[in-house]
C-alpha cells in the first residue's frame, strides 16, 4: 500500500493549523478571562507560558507552509478549531453548575457560527418572539401583584 505525498502533506497541514488554531484560541480565552476569571500566572511559569504560544505559533506557521489550504479546507479547520473554544466554556459551565451571561452568550453565537445561520436571519426570527415573551412575562407580573400573590 503506498501512500500519496499530496494526502499526506494535506492530512498534515490540516491537522496543524486545526489544532494550533484551537490551541491558541483556547489559551487566549483562558488568559483574557472571557469565560472565568483570568488566572493569574506567576512570573516562574511565564517563560514555560510564552514557549508554549510559540510553539504553537510555530506549528500553525508550519502547517499554513506544508500546503496552502482551500478555502473549504480552512473554514474546516477553523470551525474545528471554534468547536474546541465552544465547548470549553460549556464543559465547564456543566461541571461546576455555574451558568453565566458569558457563557450563553459565546455558546448562542458558537452555534450560530458553526450552524451557519446569518446574524441578520436569527435576529429577524428571534427578536419578535423576545419582545413577544417580555410582553408576556409583564402581563404575568401584572397580574400577579394584582391578585397579590406572594404576600
Amino acid at each position: 500500500m503506498t501512500m500519496n505525498k499530496a494526502a499526506i502533506r494535506s492530512a498534515s497541514s490540516f491537522f496543524l493549523v486545526t489544532f494550533s488554531t484551537a490551541f491558541l484560541f483556547t489559551l487566549g480565552a483562558r488568559l483574557t478571562g472571557w469565560f472565568t476569571r483570568a488566572p493569574e500566572v506567576e512570573p516562574a511559569q511565564l517563560q514555560s507560558l510564552g514557549v508554549a504560544i510559540m510553539v504553537a505559533v510555530v506549528a500553525l506557521a508550519v502547517g499554513a507552509g506544508i500546503r496552502r489550504l482551500s478555502a473549504g479546507e480552512l473554514q474546516s479547520a477553523l470551525l474545528g478549531a471554534s468547536a474546541v473554544l465552544l465547548s470549553t466554556p460549556l464543559a465547564l459551565a456543566v461541571l461546576t453548575g455555574n451558568w453565566e451571561l458569558s457563557t450563553a452568550a459565546v455558546s448562542g453565537m458558537g452555534v450560530l457560527t458553526l450552524a451557519d445561520i446569518p446574524w441578520p436571519q436569527w435576529a429577524k426570527w428571534v427578536f419578535p418572539l423576545q419582545v413577544l415573551l417580555f410582553i408576556l412575562g409583564l402581563a404575568a407580573l401584572f397580574v400577579a401583584v394584582q391578585v397579590g400573590y406572594g404576600r
